[in-house]
């Protein structure tokens, strides 16, 4: 039997790999060769599978990185963790909900919570590292800017490719270092 995770983290590959289109109950079942009485086991129905998918890429996406960020003592070694973090993400997921946001009202609204809390938290790091609250805002999305577009672009810019940038980032703007 899978677990609710299970079947969370099927849905994250299948976004990643195939896109929002082919995410269905019947290929999620397929992938972890399970039946629809064990979907339905743990989910009501599509819409509350997506409701929950949707949770879980906050979670992960957002939450988790931030509290592991948070585990840092100083605010520089805060700011490296996050990047570190950060350049380690799939980008193929991001990349995904980003598309399935131009299509489906409910998931652009998750992905805007979610811009808005990851620029919230830049910019309360930057606060951190001294940056006066209009700067901390600017470098904030600034860099946002930065990680959105490196997970945009074609081809893919690998993990070390991201790092480098985010060095570059750090010794041009003069923070966390």
């Amino acid at each position: 039997m899978a677990s609710k995770k299970d079947w969370l983290d099927e849905g994250c590959n299948i976004l990643a790999e195939q896109g929002a289109q082919a995410l269905t109950i019947e290929l999620l079942c397929s992938r972890l060769n399970l039946t629809k009485g064990s979907f339905y086991h743990h989910f009501k129905g599509f819409n509350g599978y997506k409701v929950d998918l949707l949770a879980y890429f906050i979670h992960e996406g957002t939450m988790n990185i931030i509290s592991i960020t948070e585990q840092a003592q100083t605010p520089p070694a805060k700011l490296q963790a996050l990047l570190d973090a950060s350049a380690s993400y799939p980008p193929h997921l991001e990349r995904a909900i980003r598309a399935w946001a131009l299509q489906d009202p409910d998931v652009q609204a998750i992905q805007t919570q979610v811009d808005v809390q990851r620029v919230a938290y830049l910019c309360q790091l930057f606060t951190e590292l001294g940056e006066s609250a209009e700067r901390a805002q600017l470098l904030a999305q600034l860099l946002y800017t930065i990680f959105v577009g490196c997970q945009q672009i074609q081809p893919p810019i690998d993990e070390n490719g991201m790092a480098n940038i985010f060095y570059e980032f750090q010794r041009l703007y003069g923070v966390g270092k």
